[in-house]
């Protein structure tokens, strides 16, 4: 897997992941296998940390591949309300650590797809810090998560792509004054649709 990112936000003694990737061909495929804690690995001392494995395969019985990087998305809650780091692995090779940040504390923006085969695409909420991909437009923030919350159900029908974490494009400041800006060309529409690659782990669907 490729380019991978990932973000996690603790709410209410939660933690939830979201990883984003590319895999080598439209042969490949990955699923979140398993987490830390509450999953199937015990550990006889902690490793300090929550962890995240995903486990990237060939599937079985194809023979032709589109030799194309395709998008892929995950995400999962891990019960745990003491870890400040969250792993991830995949199959068993540790890519990257990201910090857990609170959802009550911390600041956020509204992104929308503007780019794309979806006019006029639904909402994401992110760290305000989170760097994401010219397929994506901000249209509020940064500001509290409810606010973002509240901006989000005053403006959209869709469901929200909630913590979406996108792993290129351009950074945010978390200390900018809360705005509300239009969308663009240069933004999102319809990159909901790719990310259905992903299987059931996905992040919550446009």
């Amino acid at each position: 897997m490729y380019d991978i990112s990932a973000h996690a936000i603790r709410h209410h003694g939660s933690i939830e992941v979201t990883i984003l990737g590319l895999l080598p061909s439209s042969c490949h495929q990955a699923v979140i296998a398993d987490i830390y804690p509450g999953g199937h690995i015990v550990y006889i001392k902690d490793p300090g940390v929550a962890q995240v494995f995903i486990e990237e395969t060939l599937r079985p019985g194809t023979m032709l591949c589109a030799m194309v990087l395709v998008p892929w998305a995950g995400t999962v809650t891990i019960i745990d309300d003491f870890h400040d780091k969250v792993s991830i692995y995949v199959n068993r090779q540790k890519q990257l650590d990201v910090t857990v940040k609170e959802k009550s504390k911390g600041k956020f923006i509204v992104l929308q797809l503007t780019g794309g085969i979806i006019p006029n695409g639904g909402y994401s909420i992110v760290p305000a810090n989170t760097i994401y991909p010219a397929i994506y437009t901000k249209v509020y923030g940064p500001a509290s998560y409810a606010k973002c919350d509240e901006w989000v159900k005053q403006h959209s029908e869709f469901s929200i792509l909630d913590g979406l974490a996108l792993g290129f494009g351009v950074a945010n400041e978390a200390n900018e004054k809360e705005e509300v800006s239009g969308g663009g060309s240069e933004a999102p529409r319809g990159l909901a649709g790719l990310l259905k690659t992903g299987g059931a782990n996905n992040p919550r669907a446009l």
